[in-house]
């Protein structure tokens, strides 16, 4: 019997097993919001009290949970997007420059190029790159070493 998991489904899975994060953590490494500075941390609350039902005085709800809701919303946004691992790897390819002029083979023959995408339809948030060429993934791999980066380009 096989299990075919969804990328939803691995993702509200994955933020179950992490458990949620205090409010505390959750405000200072996921929303910027430093709690040791009033200001900051007035300001995030009054934009926000009604959205997530906190207190008006007390600061005890920093130590508590944030709702498993905004952890989930959390893993399938920002988390997808911007903070995984993957996302992170994307974008650090997509400054990468494979030379500073285009990239020929001896016949003269362009060694491809790597395309990015990035949500490719409303509502999906799946982003991949793609190498066109026979010689791209060399030619990255080649760049990758020239950086001093530890990393080995596999074809699958």
């Amino acid at each position: 019997m096989s299990t075919n998991l969804s990328r939803r489904h691995f993702l509200i899975s994955g933020a179950a097993a992490l458990g949620a994060p205090s409010w505390r953590d959750w405000l200072d490494n996921y929303q910027g919001i430093n709690v040791d500075d009033r200001n900051d941390l007035g300001k995030w609350v009054r934009e926000h009290r009604h959205d997530y039902h906190l207190g008006r005085k007390s600061s005890d709800w920093l130590d508590n949970e944030v709702p498993y809701r905004v952890w989930e919303n959390y893993f399938e946004g920002r988390y997808a997007y911007q903070d995984s691992p993957e996302a992170q790897a994307l974008e650090y390819l997509a400054g990468l420059k494979l030379a500073n002029r285009d990239v020929r083979d001896e016949g003269g023959r362009s060694v491809g190029e790597i395309k990015y995408y990035y949500g490719v339809c409303p509502g999906n948030d799946w982003h991949f790159a793609e190498a066109e060429g026979d010689l791209v993934l060399p030619a990255l791999q080649y760049r990758l070493r020239e950086l001093g980066e530890n990393t080995k380009t596999q074809i699958a």
